[in-house]
């Protein structure tokens, strides 16, 4: 069986399409739903589906507001955001509050089919959009976060991890390179959170970009 795949969007042109397009490639729609408060009412009853494609302009509950219940409430969850902004800050946004993906409805069916077989594999998806609208945001100078950059210390395998943080490795694919396992990885990514005050792994990339920790 296909994986499971939640569409929740509000245009039902959309979801008709998508769900005929997804179908076609052997995955199994489990939910339709036009807004979040929908979403959550399909997960009040039943599990999370392996991927949710979640657009951002929705009644009711939008995609942004949804995207943080989700991290909250599953911080398992595999979500795409797939909409019609392609500014940084609507990309960011959803970024940070936990997508693992960002696709523009106009991307070619072959690319989205791509996206979520990556997400489900490893975990996230950098579409050539996010890539330069992330560089364009991480080139912006912030005072601020490099004041606080310089008082943290960080070692010299936290930094190499950073390095494959900003690849499309798995954790595993790292540990094998590095002859560790999966869940030290883990171990060191969850130690870079605390000291970047981030939750994900986007928000580590961002973070090392940024500050100038390993360059892309």
């Amino acid at each position: 069986m296909g994986l499971t795949i939640a569409l929740v969007d509000d245009h039902i042109l959309i979801r008709n399409a998508l769900s005929e397009l997804l179908k076609k490639n052997n995955y199994k729609i489990v939910c339709e739903a036009s807004n979040g408060k929908e979403f959550f009412d399909y997960l009040s009853h039943n599990n999370l589906p392996d991927i949710v494609l979640l657009d951002i302009n929705m009644p009711i509950m939008d995609g942004f507001t949804t995207m943080n219940n989700i991290s909250r409430k599953y911080p398992e969850h595999k979500v795409i955001a797939l909409s019609m902004f392609d500014n940084e800050q609507s990309i960011l946004k959803m970024l940070k509050a936990g997508a693992k993906g960002y696709l523009l409805k106009e991307s070619q069916p072959s690319e989205l089919i791509h996206a979520i077989e990556t997400v489900y594999k490893k975990g996230f998806y950098h579409s050539d959009l996010v890539n330069s609208k992330l560089i364009n945001n991480l080139n912006l100078s912030n005072k601020n976060e490099q004041k606080k950059i310089s008082l943290i210390e960080y070692t010299p395998k936290e930094i190499e991890l950073l390095e494959f943080f900003c690849t499309e490795m798995s954790y595993k694919d790292i540990g094998s390179k590095l002859g560790i396992s999966s869940r030290t990885i883990e171990g060191y990514r969850d130690i870079l959170f605390e000291k970047t005050e981030t939750n994900t792994r986007i928000g580590l990339v961002i973070f090392a970009i940024k500050n100038g920790l390993v360059r892309v």
